[in-house]
């Protein structure tokens, strides 16, 4: 089990400069959640095959964030409780000064969005 403070910016992606993609590779992500609260988010991801449940806690820009790693099976048991609740996205990862912004394509039932990520 693994605890840390989150600190996150997000923000929406108007521009991406050409090729910039070309040169990284996607990693495909599968993620539901179990539950949500205002204060409180319970979710398992497949990360490329990379198996997790994250229990996110607080609002706002800091929060705290414990996740466990799950095998296959564990995944595959929850995954049905996930029904309605569900997300896939293409993560893409580019170092910057010393961090790293993570760029996603979220796939949504009704359109596809840019979202960028940097995390402290």
């Amino acid at each position: 089990m693994q605890t840390e403070w989150e600190f996150e910016r997000k923000f929406l992606v108007n521009y991406m400069p050409e090729g910039l993609l070309d040169t990284r590779q996607p990693v495909a992500i599968r993620q539901g959640y179990l539950a949500t609260e205002p204060d409180k988010h319970i979710c398992i991801r497949d990360e490329g095959g990379v198996y997790t449940m994250a229990v996110k806690q607080g609002v706002g820009l800091k929060r705290k964030d414990t996740r466990i790693t799950l095998n296959a099976e564990q995944f595959i048991d929850l995954w049905p409780l996930t029904q309605n609740m569900r997300v896939e996205k293409q993560r893409y990862r580019i170092d910057f000064f010393g961090g790293s912004i993570s760029g996603r394509y979220l796939h949504w039932q009704l359109s596809a969005i840019k979202t960028g990520r940097s995390r402290i």
